[in-house]
């Protein structure tokens, strides 16, 4: 397809950015999802359009422009502005040199056509002046190569190297080799998007002496990641560079303090998903590069990586026993693999669509996921088959939760009422009344007694379960709800969404009790441990954060 086309996919101009094209592309694979048609014809219409604009952003990844983070076409003060190109030229064109300005009495000639004999006048007042003009130079010239003191010719000033952008990593290459990786690292996609400030030890006479460029002074001896595989020794997290710590504003309500304790940067992708083992110490994430992490708590330390060959993964599910590891990828195919290494085990095919949710039974020997075709299928783990399939609307599936003994399972369908099911068997128990949202976001209490849903409304909604009643509401974010999380003693609901703040409320008293501020982008995710102690969250800037309290 043409370049021009795909410019005009995402309706950006030719000097776009890069990342004018992935808040273009985020932006129109967001509102035109055929997930949110319900219409057969706008379906259709819909899929044809994301499959265009996921051919367009696809290129851009492969071939990104070279901006070296300036849109072309706008001048810097490095940057001469070049004459503006005619506007049947898409492309920049190399401006030709003016001609040198006319002589006085050429455009005086010009001003006065009708005046003959003034201007051959002028005309020859004008030849006689250049006549002695260059019989003075050329006595100059005659002069200057008698004379016997040769000329000492001023040496030119050598241009300054000044501080080079690093190259970005080419498609398909592994973002974490190579290089430090680690909630300790501040080599992050977002500290390389600013310009590095000049180092302040350097001397003036250095800077200001022409025979010697100014260069970058050396840096400091960085510590490598090594990978656990390769039977090298861990660098101690001392060594190495400082945390991505930004001070993050908080505003906290009451007498406790929340702060963001510790910040990991150094994702080259949004984070689209994070699962937390029940006892804490190993923390799963998976990012939109089509990758997914294993880390180790409170270490921090990169545990091992995997790339899925099924595309990004959308959702993640551990396995009580914290054997197995199920993922749920955009292209609708589920996928077991063996833990504490990860290692793949099977492939479960049964949907056509995105994932949207995943879930182990308590019977420890059932999953349980629901996908955008509007299915709810009961997997089992010996045999990889389906045990049950059955579509609890019309419409397709946007959250799906489970509680912890497996009870009780909770399906969530745009515009449409959330309805309650008995988890080992598929059997409907309930549907809640006036619970019809958009895009809902499920969570169960710990105590599997409570259900929070949230919506593009900014709200989240309380029910109870042992009678169906609605218990309260939650305000204060200023955007649809993406995810929220329950403390583990049952006094805290934490809610996060595309207002990049995170709110924490009491259960009971619905009392707003922190603010936690520091993302830049959609918060994707949140975890508390299992002490309560902190909470974990994730976002599309491509950061993890942990908050806790003062």
């Amino acid at each position: 397809m043409n370049l021009f086309r795909y410019y005009e996919i995402l309706g950006l101009p030719l000097q776009a950015s890069m990342d004018e094209i992935k808040l273009a592309y985020r932006s129109l694979a967001r509102t035109s999802h055929p997930d949110r048609f319900v219409d057969p014809e706008d379906k259709r219409i819909a899929e044809e359009k994301i499959k265009l604009i996921n051919e367009a952003y696809e290129h851009f990844k492969a071939h990104p422009p070279r901006t070296n983070g300036v849109s072309p076409g706008r001048p810097t003060s490095d940057t001469p502005q070049a004459s503006p190109r005619p506007p049947s030229s898409p492309w920049p064109q190399r401006t030709a040199p003016r001609p040198p300005p006319a002589s006085d009495s050429a455009q005086a000639g010009r001003s006065q056509p009708g005046n003959t004999q003034a201007s051959n006048t002028q005309a020859s007042n004008a030849q006689t002046s250049n006549a002695q003009a260059s019989a003075k130079s050329s006595s100059a010239q005659s002069s200057s190569k008698s004379s016997s003191k040769p000329s000492s010719a001023q040496p030119a000033k050598p241009k300054s190297t000044g501080f080079r952008r690093p190259r970005s990593q080419p498609p398909g290459a592994d973002p974490f080799r190579g290089r430090p990786f680690g909630p300790n690292t501040s080599d992050s996609p977002s500290d390389r998007s600013q310009p590095p400030e000049p180092p302040s030890n350097r001397s003036h006479a250095a800077a200001a002496s022409p025979s010697r460029p100014a260069t970058a002074p050396p840096a400091e001896p960085r510590p490598r990641y090594v990978h656990p595989q390769s039977g090298a020794e861990p660098v101690a997290r001392s060594g190495g560079p400082k945390p991505f710590n930004r001070p993050s504003p908080v505003r906290s309500e009451g007498s406790v303090q929340w702060r963001c304790l510790e910040t990991w940067s150094s994702f080259e992708a949004g984070v689209n998903a994070i699962a937390l083992s029940q006892d804490s110490r190993t923390l799963f994430s998976a990012t939109k590069d089509h990758y997914f992490q294993r880390w180790g708590l409170p270490s921090g330390r990169l545990l091992d990586q995997v790339r899925s060959q099924q595309g990004p993964v959308l959702a993640l599910a551990i396995h009580p026993n914290q054997h197995i590891l199920a993922t749920g990828s955009r292209e609708g195919i589920i996928q077991l693999w063996h833990l504490p290494k990860i290692r793949p085990l099977n492939d479960l095919i049964g949907h056509d669509r995105t994932i949207r949710g995943l879930a182990f039974s308590g019977d420890k020997a059932t999953l349980v996921s629901g996908g955008a075709d509007g299915l709810v299928c009961l997997w089992s783990l010996n045999s990889g088959r389906i045990i049950q399939r059955w579509a609890p609307g019309e419409g397709a599936i946007w959250s799906l939760a489970l509680s912890r003994d497996g009870k009780t399972l909770v399906t969530g369908i745009v515009d449409e009422p959330i309805q309650v099911w008995q988890g080992q068997t598929g059997k409907h128990l309930l549907t809640l009344d006036n619970s019809s949202l958009v895009d809902p976001q499920l969570q169960i209490s710990p105590d599997s007694a409570l259900l929070a849903a949230g919506g593009s409304d900014g709200r989240i909604h309380l029910w109870s379960f042992r009678d169906g009643s609605f218990q309260r509401r939650f305000l204060g974010l200023q955007g649809p709800v993406k995810t929220i999380a329950f403390s583990p003693n049952g006094q805290l609901i934490a809610g996060g969404g595309e207002d990049a703040s995170i709110r924490l409320w009491n259960l009971h008293t619905g009392e707003l009790v922190a603010v936690l501020t520091g993302h830049e982008q959609t918060v994707t995710g949140l975890l508390f441990q299992s002490n309560g102690a902190q909470l974990i969250s994730a976002s599309n800037d491509k950061t993890l954060r942990f908050w806790g309290v003062a």
